[in-house]
């Protein structure tokens, strides 16, 4: 290994089995997710479910909310307070019923959306959440981590190998090596931006099929209602905002509603094949 030739080959050979290790790796992580994935698309997915995939537990919390509104079993105030309405039907999903057990324990002074998110008096609700969720890893690997210290190690060690076995350099004085240390290192280091980084998001595809099947459960629903609960549980609520205003009534709905884009959803069922609605093994970009 210690001509030039035989030099540049084993090293590179050997970058290159790296790169192939650290993709084998997370394409054997990933197989799980895949599964999964395929059993979703299979057996469907509710709406709730679908938004903490796509999004957090705000946006389950979210869909939840406007479920409830959209039943008309919940009210919502123009302060974002949440009252159960009497004689409402109970919902038939077991954990729409939780968390209207829950709104309901306020009685008519009502509950602040941001304290569904809290979960005091609402665990029985986000255990059924929990317990929903589809298990599917949200970020990717620490591949770009990997791949970056396998970089630096290499752009270093083939230099200084040369260098130590006294290898011309284009027939050069082997001390011209020392130029090239720097460069290659920057060069073989930067090949990591090729994997993803840590924290970005895995399976768009999936991700945009859950959002879909969220989206398409809230259609109908004005945008008045939809700004009011989306103020309260994406943003921290005043502890001086004035409460008591008046509410939205559901059974009196009017004006425009948002128009989604994305597939149709058919009640759960008829989702796309395996793994060609996901990113593969090795996680996606970020959304």
């Amino acid at each position: 290994m210690n001509g030039r030739e035989e030099l540049l080959v084993w090293w590179l050979l050997g970058f290159a089995a790296c790169h192939g290790a650290i993709g084998l790796w997370c394409r054997i992580r990933g197989r799980k997710d895949r599964v999964t994935i395929r059993r979703i698309r299979q057996r469907g997915i509710g709406p709730v479910a679908a938004a903490g995939q796509a999004g957090d537990e705000r946006d389950a919390a979210r869909t939840a909310v406007l479920l409830l509104i959209k039943a008309e079993a919940v009210e919502v105030s123009n302060t974002g307070m949440l009252t159960a309405v009497a004689d409402a039907p109970e919902p038939d999903d077991r954990m729409m019923s939780e968390l209207l057990d829950g709104i309901r324990r306020w009685g008519a002074k009502g509950v602040p959306v941001r304290r569904i998110l809290d979960r005091t008096g609402f665990e029985e609700f986000w255990s059924r959440v929990d317990g929903r969720a589809p298990g599917v890893r949200r970020y990717a690997e620490d591949s770009r981590v990997i791949a970056y210290g396998v970089g630096m190690v290499v752009g270093f060690a083939m230099p200084y190998h040369a260098l130590k076995a006294e290898v011309p350099f284009f027939g050069a004085d082997p001390d011209w090596w020392l130029l090239a240390l720097w460069p290659s290192f920057f060069l073989f280091s930067f090949t990591a931006v090729v994997w993803p980084d840590e924290h970005s998001r895995r399976w768009r595809r999936f991700n945009t099929f859950c959002r879909s099947r969220a989206d398409t459960a809230l259609e109908g629903l004005p945008d008045r209602i939809r700004d009011v609960v989306d103020a309260r549980v994406f943003q921290p609520v005043s502890p001086r905002a004035r409460l008591g205003s008046s509410r939205v009534q559901p059974s009196a709905r009017r004006g425009k509603t948002r128009s989604h884009g994305g597939p149709s959803d058919t009640g759960g069922a008829g989702w796309g094949d395996d793994s060609a609605s996901s990113c593969g093994g090795c996680g996606c970009g970020g959304e």
